[in-house]
């Protein structure tokens, strides 16, 4: 994708998105899922050989619905072929960061209230939140830190990394400060007080 190209997607609304990228690859030849149980997604209508996703048009309106468990609780109509558009990497995580900035008011309709949108954009965001957390482990990370760096709420941040890692983001932190102390006990020469500061330990 040219930075041209790049700098118009970034200044589309989410329903002229959806249609530029209609334009663009062709129209989905198939439902997503083979039929209304939603058990088995249709391996028919997969371009990932050209690096392409599949994105619900839908996700406006239900969370993740390319997963069974949240498909079938969806009508299946946002399964159908004119709701599905293709799109590639950096096109997918603009039509999820659209979704949450013009229908963050709002929610899923379930007990969860999660807003739209999250679910699609944690799955880009969450590597590099990983990345980030392994990369400081010195420092003191902090809820609000990883929040206002990844623009995403601390509220959908613990929710969603605990239905990830099922731990909370404390609890990876320390698992992850230990698995560091333990391979530098064993691989270096280091003092434990360097340890210590290396691990975050450290006051």
């Amino acid at each position: 994708m040219i930075r041209t190209e790049l700098e118009q997607l970034e200044k589309m609304k989410y329903d002229e998105l959806c249609t530029y990228l209609k334009n663009k690859y062709g129209e989905v030849q198939g439902d997503y899922f083979l039929n209304e149980t939603c058990k088995t997604a249709n391996p028919k209508i997969k371009r990932s050989s050209e690096g392409l996703f599949i994105h619900h048009i839908k996700e406006t309106e239900y969370i993740t619905i390319s997963n069974p468990k949240m498909a079938i609780v969806a009508p299946y109509e946002y399964q159908k072929a004119e709701n599905l558009v293709y799109c590639d990497y950096i096109e997918h995580m603009l039509l999820h960061i659209c979704i949450v900035k013009e229908y963050m008011t709002q929610k899923y309709a379930d007990e969860t209230g999660m807003i739209v949108g999250i679910g699609g954009l944690f799955r880009f965001i969450f590597p590099e939140i990983i990345d980030y957390i392994n990369a400081h482990l010195e420092q003191n990370i902090c809820l609000d830190d990883l929040s206002s760096r990844f623009f995403i709420s601390k509220n959908s941040l613990c929710k969603k990394f605990r239905s990830v890692m099922r731990c909370s983001v404390a609890e990876y932190i320390m698992g992850a400060r230990q698995a560091r102390a333990k391979n530098l006990l064993v691989t270096t020469d280091l003092s434990m007080e360097e340890i210590a500061e290396r691990c975050g330990y450290s006051s």
